[in-house]
């Protein structure tokens, strides 16, 4: 990642802007306030870098797909889960670099990513559930179009 952010900020017009979205983990020991505080850095270190905050959600605790391990205080230490929240927002292109060397320092985070993205929401509507199921009385878009061709062929 590291080096597809420096390639592309190299010839970067000083102007050129770009949408990006960090997504980050912290650390489930905190307080409410503490992951408050955290989050709210994070937003600061990308406005202070000349972004403009699109949209964000705040970090929520839930359990890891894995469990992931940071060294604190030379010792080990595994979580099974963490606060995950991010944040999209548009920002120059020579800018990124500096917002990704900063998050990287944040103690409390345990990983983060910083990817190019788009401006639009490009989320699924909450019509379709988790398990690709159709939401009661909702046709899929190929079922509403073969009724359509049925009722125009004349049969």
């Amino acid at each position: 990642m590291k080096e597809t952010l420096h390639k592309e900020t190299e010839g970067a017009i000083e102007g050129k802007m770009h949408v990006y979205e960090v997504g980050f983990v912290l650390m489930p020991s905190m307080s409410e306030e503490k992951v408050a505080e955290k989050a709210s850095f994070i937003r600061g270190i990308i406005e202070k870098a000349g972004g403009e905050v699109i949209t964000e959600d705040f970090p929520k605790l839930m359990p890891l797909a894995y469990p992931m391990d940071k060294m604190i205080d030379s010792a080990k230490q595994v979580f099974k889960e963490a606060y995950f929240g991010w944040v999209k927002f548009e920002m120059p292109a020579v800018a990124i670099a500096g917002v990704e060397k900063e998050v990287s320092v944040i103690q409390e985070v345990l990983r983060f990513l910083i990817v190019k993205t788009l401006r639009e929401n490009i989320l699924f509507p909450d019509k379709v559930g988790k398990t690709g199921e159709k939401a009661q009385g909702e046709e899929s878009s190929a079922e509403s179009i073969d009724k359509s061709i049925d009722a125009l062929v004349i049969g």
